[in-house]
């Protein structure tokens, strides 16, 4: 049976007041990382652990980000792995590792997923870790967790754990029975990804965002968000004003920055995580949905491609958050350099290219 309860800080409450009745981006995002740090101290004290019984922490990936940075700031030397998976209301979608399972294995394992509602993404995380490995000990996190998703979890999970805790910094005891939202939760937008993602307005802090991404570095990730941030340059680049009106630039396709992506990797030894088409994808969809990016589709061949531009959103996130993080990381040089010669290139040419250059060394 999974212990429960509310973190016993009043820092807590005062944090989830703020993050559930505020329109602010900032105030969002600072909250939930807060929330993070404290879900990390309080775990340590619920479960009877010590910051040397954990090395990863695994995070729902998107909305997990700023959560994942305030454990980071609580357990510095943890590594922090995305679980993919897009559950909603009950809908099984397919939970996978963020590039495939490692071999990693641990006695205790830990998993944080920002809003436990039905419980469905918890219960199916755990699963799915529990296929690849056992584990002793399950610990989950959550910044809300609404009493049908606490008693789904301990029901469900029954048949293969021996202890389990779970925290939180609010108990929800409300949800709509068809949307699936918590009705005592999140106020004007429910979605937890929706609301610390989204317009940089005036009070949108970007020294702090670029702190805590800054603080991942190092975890998969921190890989990731550097992989996100590259995307989004390689998008701008493209659709600079040097270029709209070259008819001999290629257009800005999934398979054009998948195979870019790759000539930086393979030829510049650029250091991002580039596992597989599909993750770039995935990446890209997640950027889709904070309104980072607009799709256009034109005509092509017997069908239709999408060519990927900037919003204004995603034009003030790529140049104020994870340009100076790029530029730190060695990688913003480097693509500038060669992004005349690719943007000039079909994704084929672009793989013909890292074939003759792989054959010559």
């Amino acid at each position: 049976m999974f212990s429960h309860r509310t973190i016993a800080s009043p820092d807590a409450g005062m944090h989830w007041n703020k993050l559930k009745t505020t329109v602010s981006k900032e105030k969002s995002y600072q909250a939930t990382v807060a929330i993070g740090e404290l879900v990390a101290e309080d775990m340590m004290d619920f479960a009877g652990l010590t910051p040397r019984n954990i090395d990863r922490v695994y995070v729902k990936f998107r909305d997990g980000t700023p959560m994942a940075a305030g454990i980071k700031k609580r357990l510095p030397h943890v590594d922090v792995q995305y679980i993919v998976s897009q559950l909603k209301q009950g809908e099984h979608v397919p939970i996978s590792f963020w590039g495939g399972y490692d071999g990693y294995s641990n006695e205790t394992i830990w998993f944080a997923d920002p809003i436990n509602a039905t419980g469905s993404t918890a219960i199916e995380s755990l699963r799915y870790l529990r296929e690849h490995f056992l584990y002793d000990t399950a610990l989950l996190s959550h910044v809300v967790a609404n009493i049908q998703g606490i008693k789904g979890v301990q029901t469900t999970l029954e048949d293969f754990y021996t202890n389990g805790f779970m925290n939180y910094a609010y108990l929800s005891t409300r949800m709509h029975p068809t949307t699936g939202y918590l009705m005592d939760g999140l106020e004007l937008t429910p979605d937890l990804g929706d609301k610390v993602f989204g317009t940089i307005g005036e009070d949108y802090s970007i020294y702090d965002i670029q702190k805590d991404i800054m603080r991942l570095m190092g975890t998969q990730a921190g890989k990731v968000e550097l992989l996100k941030g590259t995307i989004l340059h390689l998008i701008q680049l493209g659709n600079s004003t040097r270029y709209l009106s070259d008819r001999s630039a290629s257009w800005i396709t999934e398979n054009w920055i998948y195979s870019a992506l790759r000539w930086y990797y393979e030829v510049e030894d650029v250091p991002l995580d580039i596992i597989g088409q599909e993750q770039i994808i995935t990446v890209i969809n997640d950027l889709l949905w904070r309104d980072f990016l607009h799709i256009e589709r034109r005509p092509w061949s017997n069908s239709y491609a999408n060519v990927y531009t900037l919003t204004d959103d995603g034009v003030n996130y790529t140049s104020r958050v994870y340009l100076p993080i790029m530029n730190e990381s060695r990688i913003l040089n480097k693509i500038g350099k060669n992004f005349d010669f690719l943007i000039h290139l079909r994704p084929k040419e672009i793989e013909e290219t890292i074939k003759d250059v792989n054959t010559y060394e």
